[in-house]
């Protein structure tokens, strides 16, 4: 579940957001992985469950929140990268009504 965490944040609610940045080949050890993801973790409960699953060959970074905490930002870092193909592009993307 947990491929290489690197980006973390808590939301007003106290919810720890985890973004990860791990080997997306689904081959050897991270055979089953998949690709990058950010998962939202509820303290009080122990739940942790999936909020997106990022594009091939991402990275999923840099969270920010809203000052009014309905709007999260979350960048995906080089989608569709791989080996034969690498890519510099970024893109930005924001999720409304969190609450």
């Amino acid at each position: 579940m947990f491929n290489s965490p690197d980006g973390l944040g808590f939301d007003e609610a106290g919810r720890l957001w985890i973004l990860t940045d791990g080997d997306s080949s689904n081959t050897g050890d991270f055979t089953g992985m998949g690709n990058n993801q950010m998962l939202c973790a509820d303290p009080v409960t122990g739940e942790i469950r999936r909020f997106m699953v990022g594009p091939i060959g991402c990275e999923v970074t840099g969270i920010s929140f809203s000052p009014d905490q309905k709007t999260l930002f979350v960048g995906i870092q080089h989608p569709g990268r791989t080996a034969v193909r690498p890519s510099r592009s970024t893109c930005r993307m924001a999720s409304r009504g969190l609450r």
